[in-house]
């Protein structure tokens, strides 16, 4: 049981700032002190899937040490082993992660640039082909083009506000904290394009992998159809997607925050430098709660895999059949 609940947290902790280190330090080739701060800015994106124990969850911490180890390779190409490694180790551990992982460390170390496009294009369809084969296998009809048309709206559902968020305005600490959510994606980008300026042809791969992954959620979410799942339990692959979609940018976002702290510096001073630095701490205390579920005015966020529903049946047993017994409802 110590292993289902801390397994992920605990690897997830201890292996990620070292990759990141690592790959920043000699790879990036920036100093041994940004090296440090470099590892704790990933926190600025809220890792909710880090928190549980899932084999995809801790495909995605291996998928994450990955692109980070990746930066190895940038200033030696013979040092794209630990990243392989590890790269092999999500792909064993689940595929829609892994095999993400996998493809990308294939890209950035083939001189071929032919073959390379190859793999991209492989990371854009994987998640398609892997249902192709599940559906090959079981005898079932492979994913029709049609769908995409039938299902064209499933894809933009995955920006809409989710069921669980309070649509009317509340107290402005609670809004703020719920712009963060989706302002942080947007701010990783333009730093990250920030980060990638002066060595463009070396980071392209890291650019262009999260349109790959858009166009697998896109697939995803329109192309695949599991009659076996409802509607919201499909859409789940391509939320996952989507997720992991920012991860790609975060070394290029970090590089691109040291170049925002030398402008701000130069421009701004001590006092600038100290503003950037408050900010970003209040940033990563805004990201850390939204790593867990949340239960507040805004938000009635119980978790992952949970819904509505499900706490409406969960309620209703509890009414209906109460027991002094200790039980879960699964």
């Amino acid at each position: 049981k110590l292993v289902d609940i801390w397994l992920v947290p605990v690897i997830a902790s201890v292996l990620i700032p070292l990759a990141a280190y690592t790959g920043l330090r000699f790879g990036a080739k920036v100093s041994n002190r940004l090296a440090h701060i470099g590892s704790l800015l990933i926190l600025l994106y809220p890792a909710q899937t880090f928190i549980v124990t899932t084999p995809h969850n801790l495909a995605n911490v291996f998928l994450l040490t990955t692109i980070f180890l990746s930066l190895l390779s940038l200033s030696n190409k013979n040092l794209v082993f630990p990243a392989l490694m590890i790269a092999l180790a999500s792909a064993a551990t689940h595929p829609l992660s892994g095999l993400l992982a996998l493809l990308f460390i294939l890209i950035i170390n083939n001189k071929n640039k032919f073959v390379s496009a190859l793999f991209f294009f492989g990371m854009a369809i994987s998640t398609t082909v892997l249902f192709g084969i599940y559906f090959f296998l079981q005898g079932k009809a492979l994913p029709d083009l049609y769908n995409i048309i039938a299902n064209k709206n499933s894809f933009l559902q995955l920006f809409a506000t989710p069921y669980y968020v309070n649509l009317d305005k509340v107290s402005w600490p609670f809004e703020l904290i719920y712009t963060y959510q989706w302002a942080i994606v947007l701010c990783i980008v333009v730093v990250a394009l920030l980060g990638a300026w002066k060595k463009r042809a070396q980071v392209f791969w890291y650019l262009m992998a999260p349109g790959a992954l858009l166009l697998n959620t896109f697939l995803t979410s329109t192309l695949v159809v599991v009659p076996e799942l409802s509607s919201f339990e499909q859409i789940q692959y391509a939320e996952r997607l989507l997720h992991i979609t920012p991860f790609f940018l975060l070394p290029l976002f970090v590089l691109g925050y040291f170049s925002v702290c030398k402008l701000v510096k130069h421009r701004l001073g001590s006092i600038g430098m100290a503003g950037l630095f408050s900010g970003t701490a209040v940033c990563l205390t805004v990201s850390l709660y939204l790593t867990y579920p949340q239960l507040n005015p805004k938000v009635f966020f119980p978790g992952f895999n949970v819904t509505a529903a499900d706490v409406a049946v969960s309620d209703w047993i509890h009414d209906t059949h109460p027991s002094k017994t200790p039980y879960v409802v699964l």
